[in-house]
C-alpha cells in the first residue's frame, strides 16, 4: 500500500514536471523578444544620397593599358620599383647560370633593396591619395551642408 501511494505520487509528479520547469524557466530567464519592439528598425547609418553614390559603378577604363597608364600617373615610383626588382631578377638568373657566385648575391641583394623601395613608394602612396580622398569627400560634405543650410527651406501653408 505504500509502494502504491509512492508510485503514484511519483508519477503525479512527473506529469506536472514540464509545467513546473516551463514557469521556473521564464521566471529565471527573461525572453530576449519581451524587450523588443514588434517592428524594429535601426536607424539608418548613411542618407539615400550616400548610399546611391556607394552603389553607383566606378569608372570604367576601356582597357587595361589605359587603366595602367592612369595609375603609373598616380604613382609612378611603384611601376618603377616593379620594373627594378625584375631587372634584378633577370641579372641574378643570368649570373647564376655563368656561375658568379658573387655577382648573383649582389644581384640578389639589389632585388630585395628593390622590393624595399617598391614597398615603401607603394605604402607612401596609399598613405597620400588616402588623405587626399580624404580630404576631398570632407569638402564635398561640407558644400553639400552648406547648400542644404542656404536653401529655404519650404513650410506647409
Amino acid at each position: 500500500m505504500i509502494a502504491a501511494s509512492l508510485s503514484q505520487s511519483g508519477a503525479d509528479r512527473l506529469d506536472r514536471a514540464p509545467a513546473l520547469y516551463a514557469r521556473a524557466r521564464a521566471a529565471l530567464i527573461p525572453s530576449k523578444t519581451a524587450d523588443m519592439p514588434a517592428q524594429y528598425t535601426p536607424d539608418p547609418i548613411v542618407t539615400p544620397e550616400e548610399m546611391q553614390q556607394a552603389i553607383a559603378a566606378p569608372p570604367h577604363d576601356p582597357s587595361m593599358w589605359a587603366k595602367f597608364s592612369r595609375k603609373f600617373k598616380e604613382e609612378p615610383l611603384v611601376p618603377l620599383g616593379c620594373l627594378a626588382t625584375v631587372a634584378a631578377l633577370l641579372g641574378a638568373s643570368s649570373a647564376l647560370q655563368k656561375g658568379n657566385r658573387t655577382q648573383f648575391n649582389q644581384f640578389l641583394r639589389y632585388r630585395v633593396a628593390a622590393q624595399g623601395l617598391t614597398l615603401i613608394a607603394a605604402l607612401g602612396g596609399s598613405v597620400y591619395y588616402g588623405a587626399q580622398r580624404r580630404a576631398q569627400r570632407d569638402a564635398d560634405r561640407a558644400a553639400k551642408a552648406a547648400a542644404a543650410a542656404a536653401a529655404p527651406t519650404q513650410t506647409p501653408a
